[in-house]
């Protein structure tokens, strides 16, 4: 159970992060085109790290995972900032950061689909 929780916040942290990597502007914002990049490391260690602790049920829990850290970071943390620092519940949902995160999540799922498949193929991982 910690593990997993280890996991999904950390994934959390990493699709958060990738907006402050993919947003032009002042304060913490890089402006990187290619921002989306940074998914393949993150979600093809998740995938490790899924398949090593549930094997054959690591396409459900990592699904779990996924669908849980989304939350925290694109559903929570807009809120979060909207009542803590006072800016507007839109700005976390504007179309700018929608789409930054459609194209991390995009390419990171489709990052841990592959590792997961060959992983599982492996047969010193294969149940």
């Amino acid at each position: 159970m910690f593990q997993s929780g280890v996991v999904t916040l950390g994934l959390a942290a990493a699709i958060h992060i990738d907006w402050h990597l993919a947003r032009h502007g002042p304060g913490l914002s890089l402006g990187w085109t290619y921002h989306w990049l940074v998914a393949v490391p993150i979600f093809a260690l998740t995938a490790v790290l899924t398949v090593h602790r549930w094997r054959s049920a690591a396409g459900v829990a990592g699904i779990v995972i996924i669908v849980i850290a989304t939350v925290l970071a694109q559903g929570l943390e807009p809120i979060a900032e909207s009542l803590f620092f006072g800016v507007p519940l839109g700005y976390g949902f504007r179309p700018e950061r929608l789409t930054a995160f459609g194209a991390f999540l995009g390419i990171g799922v489709a990052t841990f689909g592959v590792v997961v498949s060959v992983l599982r193929r492996r047969p010193d991982v294969a149940e």
